[in-house]
């Protein structure tokens, strides 16, 4: 039994299997690169902080911060997801 425990230890290990807060952290130096194109109007770039901040962080403020931004140049399922957080106030082109 404990053979088979540490051969799928092992397995799981090397797969390089990560943890989904893992997967969606930022490295340090490119949030500000991300940021600045968010505020630039691309919604994949506010999409990435949005799981930077409230997946890999837990950080719901921030995260609430970017979907808004999503939410304001157009991403509806950035709308969706504010809803889903409670926003009762929802930029104006959500309601397009």
């Amino acid at each position: 039994m404990r053979t088979i425990l540490a051969a799928t230890l092992l397995i799981f290990a090397l797969s390089g299997c990560r943890s989904k807060s893992d997967y969606y952290r930022i490295p340090r130096a490119e949030i500000a690169t991300l940021e600045r194109a968010a505020l630039s109007g691309d919604t994949k770039s506010a999409r990435r902080l949005v799981h930077h901040w409230l997946i890999a962080n837990n950080d719901i403020e921030q995260g609430k911060k970017w979907l808004l931004k999503a939410a304001e140049f157009g991403d509806l399922e950035a709308c969706k997801d504010l809803t889903g957080l409670g926003v009762a106030t929802l930029p104006s082109s959500c309601s397009k």
